[in-house]
């Protein structure tokens, strides 16, 4: 082969890699909604709950796909200051800003989840379904300022195949 039609095809293939790192590196740095394989999503807000003390809320999603799948959750933990907007029950939400934030996830999945705050910090989930459907739980979120000491942190715990009266259900 000529080194002019080497160089050529090095160049495309640099050209390639380029516009795919910067395609990437866009995607992770705007908050934009992931896109989804089965098309839209729709989430609406279902549900907010305050803890004891006051200083987190619990808010739940639930997503809907239309005929495509069935509805699936998404819990998160905020700081009281970071949520001050609640949104009303049923109202649309696009994963943009804070919702785009997997740090204050705490659980997403299909199985319905019931849940109460146990104390200030501690949050209890139940899942009572057929199947546990859990796409992803995290038992200790992140927060922002990160936490410093364990009186500040949240903890959540995740039961599967219980019911307790004293639970919300979104």
């Amino acid at each position: 082969m000529k080194r002019e039609t080497v160089m050529r095809r090095i160049d495309v293939v640099c050209r390639i890699v380029t516009v795919i790192a910067l395609g990437y590196a866009l995607y992770r740095i705007l908050p934009l909604e992931r896109p989804s394989f089965f098309g839209p999503i729709r989430y609406d807000y279902d549900l907010g709950l305050s803890s004891p003390d006051g200083r987190y809320k619990i808010a739940i999603l639930r997503g809907d796909k239309s005929a495509i799948d069935d509805f699936f959750y998404r819990v998160y933990v905020f700081p009281s200051g970071i949520f001050s907007n609640e949104p009303g029950k049923g109202t649309e939400v696009s994963l943009t800003g804070i919702w785009n934030e997997d740090r204050y996830l705490v659980y997403s999945g299909y199985a319905i989840p019931s849940l109460r705050w146990t104390s200030n910090h501690e949050i209890e989930i139940d899942l009572d379904d057929l199947y546990d459907q859990v796409d992803l739980f995290h038992p200790v979120p992140e927060m922002d300022p990160p936490v410093r000491d364990n009186s500040s942190a949240i903890l959540v715990s995740l039961a599967l195949n219980k019911q307790d009266n004293r639970n919300v259900l979104p």
